[in-house]
């Protein structure tokens, strides 16, 4: 297996989660929400850490939120922010 292989980590942090009994959280290679989604849902990580993306676009979570099916900014972001939006 290539350690370049998207979704690799997963697999590694969910054998370390439910063997050591600890949180887990990835970062490399994961750039769409769905995958971030996903990897949380399924029980691989407790955590997405978003590195290089969020370098790439600082409203990320934001954009993530939307593509996910949250309609309403002023559910995801602060109200101060939400109201600009």
């Amino acid at each position: 297996m290539s350690h370049c292989e998207i979704g690799s980590q997963y697999r590694r942090c969910a054998c370390i989660r439910r063997d050591v009994d600890i949180a887990t959280t990835a970062s490399w290679l994961i750039s769409e929400p769905k995958q971030a989604e996903t990897a949380i849902q399924n029980s691989q990580l407790d955590m997405v850490t978003l590195g290089r993306e969020m370098l790439r676009d600082p409203y990320w979570p934001y954009h993530a939120a939307e593509e996910l099916g949250v309609s309403l900014a002023s559910d995801i972001l602060p109200i101060q922010y939400a109201l600009a939006v």
